[in-house]
């Protein structure tokens, strides 16, 4: 990294560059609504141990069709699981967080008012669907703001928010589902206690996704993208949250990008179909790589922790 005469860093790497950034409230307010959102993937995940069995006796549901309603969330996460990370890097992580959030709220909602078996296993599968952005793209999303030293620490501090969520699931049935609720408007809306139930639960879904509106789009997404004025900006709104001090003052002018994607006319020509194309044999060719040596017994040995794991 060079020093110039002006007392300003030139070259700096990006996780220098963070660092200087310094760690304050941008990097608090960070945790507390990356925590929120992985709380909410948690509720998602647990929701359908407390909703189903309540909604059994009003909704005729056989084992098959509580099996389906499932199978339907699991479903939809399983398809979805290369399109958001693709998506991401195609427009950023901020869209994708912000619209799969807000869209899931209102399935959400339109869930717990559903007065039909198939249309709420047509929610479901789309809730897996659209949670699968958040669950793929929210922690790389929250480490590329944390300082290196940092950084380790406070993912894992995030990562318990979804522990927290399968404690806080019992706690918030125990209150609402004994509830003597039942209302009927013309046949055609219906509430009751496991409906309110899930509206209850779209309401975090609604306020991280207009809490992320507020929340800039990754540096490191910007800097991967060859957009350095753009990765500089959030690094200054950065640096001045943290200090208090004007954006002018931040000491880096410029931002060494070790992974800078070619930017030239031909690539800024290239349509996001071709783009999506290219990423996602990209993709597929990563996954290929994990069931070859030397990565294959890794690769195993994981899939069948976490395989076994959810048996739990």
């Amino acid at each position: 990294m060079k020093k110039l005469e002006s007392g300003f860093l030139k070259g700096t790497t990006f996780d220098d560059a963070v660092r200087l950034t310094g760690f304050g409230r941008f990097h608090y307010e960070s945790i507390l609504v990356c925590s929120l959102c992985v709380l909410v993937i948690g509720f998602q995940n647990g929701l359908s141990a407390y909703v189903f069995p309540a909604a059994q006796c009003e909704l005729h549901l056989t084992s098959y069709e509580i099996g389906l309603l499932n199978v339907a969330f699991l479903a939809g996460g399983t398809v979805s699981c290369f399109f958001w990370g693709i998506l991401a890097d195609l427009y950023g992580r901020r869209k994708v967080l912000i619209g799969t959030h807000l869209t899931n709220a209102g399935v959400m909602i339109i869930c717990a008012l559903s007065p039909y078996t198939a249309s709420i296993v047509i929610c479901r599968f789309l809730n897996g669907f659209l949670v699968g952005g958040p669950g793929s793209i929210i922690f790389p999303y929250f480490a590329e703001f944390q300082p290196p030293r940092f950084r380790s620490k406070t993912s894992c501090y995030c990562g318990l928010f979804f522990t927290l969520s399968w404690l806080i699931l019992p706690l918030l049935s125990h209150l609402i589902l004994p509830l003597p609720i039942d209302y009927n408007f013309g046949g055609v809306l219906v509430l009751t206690p496991w409906r309110l139930f899930m509206v209850v639960l779209g309401v975090p879904e609604i306020l991280v996704g207009l809490w992320f509106i507020r929340m800039p789009e990754s540096p490191k997404y910007y800097a991967a993208a060859g957009k350095i004025d753009k990765s500089l900006d959030v690094l200054k709104k950065m640096f001045a949250v943290n200090t208090g001090r004007s954006r002018d003052c931040y000491p880096v002018k410029y931002l060494r990008n070790e992974n800078k994607v070619r930017t030239n006319k031909y690539e800024n020509s290239i349509s996001c179909e071709r783009k999506a194309i290219r990423l996602l044999k990209t993709v597929l060719g990563q996954i290929k790589s994990l069931y070859k040596p030397p990565l294959r017994s890794i690769t195993f040995l994981i899939c069948s922790i976490m395989f076994t794991n959810m048996f739990g």
